[in-house]
């Protein structure tokens, strides 16, 4: 029996830092294989291109660790972005300097396309792939999602990550924190972040510390609620003491190892997704649904190829507080005393 093996290298350029694969089988032909998604929040536009084949005798595993067989020649793919309003041209360039992540796929060389240039968010775009080797084209087109409105939390609020506010709760359950925005024009599904800041030390506490984070992705594949209005709210909750349990459960317990959180610790990150990548995840959860009865097809928006080409936008809300309350849980609570958080209050730590 034939093994078959469709590789496809994409990594998701961060619609929240996750990777997306597209899984196709069809007769062996070298097939172009893109995942991109613009955004006009940035400075700075990238592109995954790779290969995809058949091979009935090694397994993907195998060959998807050797670059030369999932990646094309340098210089071998002219890729460029055209204004639909103008037929203006961005050239996209080669980039064999980012690091790759760790992962099944081979690490080096690691190649992208790069556009360093800001999109309008106004515009729709149009992709074009050209093989110069093998004479094959590649389109794709894409409307950009549009910056949207950030609702609660404010940036002025402290935000309360204990349960002491939940006694008129049943059961004591712990008050949720509510985060609302106003949906993005072209945008359809939501992803939602939460970055914990902190300063650390190992051994003596001398200078500034090593600053770091912990990321908590709280929210994913959230849709707008419906409405009559122009703009559909989008609403996610979560649990502080998640947080503090997420940062008890990923940060080492050493005693050399002091910590402290920074003044304003809290930033939010929000990721508007268009209309495809939405259709994307609607058909890989189709394709894995333990109720499946039959394959449905894959999703793809790429002409002459596979894979996805969208938008998204990403907005950020920075320097949020959080209750003297908080910090004292940080500090002394059941998921993070042992992790040697100082803060600037006293404590009930015994």
């Amino acid at each position: 029996m034939k093994k078959l093996a469709i590789l496809f290298a994409l990594a998701a350029i961060v619609f929240n830092s996750c990777s997306t694969d597209f899984d196709v089988t069809a007769d062996y032909e070298e097939t172009l294989v893109v995942y991109g998604l613009m955004d006009a929040s940035k400075d700075t536009q990238y592109i995954r291109i790779s290969r995809g084949y058949i091979s009935e005798d090694r397994s993907a595993l195998e060959i998807a660790q050797e670059a030369d067989s999932i990646y094309f020649l340098a210089n071998q793919l002219n890729v460029y972005i055209e204004r639909v309003s103008d037929g203006a041209k961005l050239q996209f360039l080669e980039d064999r300097s980012l690091v790759k992540d760790s992962g099944i796929f081979a690490r080096s060389p690691h190649l992208i396309y790069v556009l360093v240039d800001s999109l309008d968010e106004d515009e729709t775009y149009r992709l074009r792939v050209e093989d110069t080797v093998t004479g094959k084209v590649l389109t794709a087109t894409t409307a950009m999602v549009k910056e949207f409105r950030l609702r609660q939390p404010s940036d002025f609020l402290q935000l309360q990550f204990t349960t002491s506010l939940v006694s008129a709760l049943p059961n004591g359950t712990p008050q949720p924190v509510d985060v609302t925005f106003e949906s993005a024009e072209n945008g359809k599904v939501y992803d939602v972040a939460l970055r914990f800041h902190y300063r650390e030390w190992e051994g003596a506490v001398i200078g500034p510390g090593e600053l770091k984070y912990l990321e908590y992705l709280f929210a994913q594949n959230v849709l707008a609620a419906a409405t009559s209005g122009s703009t559909a709210p989008v609403s996610a909750k979560y649990v502080g003491q998640e947080l503090l349990s997420l940062l008890g459960n990923s940060l080492s317990k050493n005693p050399n190892i002091t910590r402290e959180p920074l003044e304003l610790p809290i930033e939010y990150i929000y990721y508007s997704g268009a209309e495809p990548f939405y259709d994307l995840l609607r058909s890989s959860q189709g394709q894995s649904g333990i109720t499946a009865l039959e394959a449905t097809p894959i999703f793809t928006n790429i002409d002459g190829g596979y894979g996805l080409f969208s938008s998204r936008y990403s907005k950020n809300r920075p320097e949020v507080g959080i209750t003297d309350d908080s910090k004292d849980s940080l500090a002394c609570g059941r998921f993070t005393r042992e992790l040697n958080f100082r803060v600037d209050i006293n404590t009930s730590c015994q």
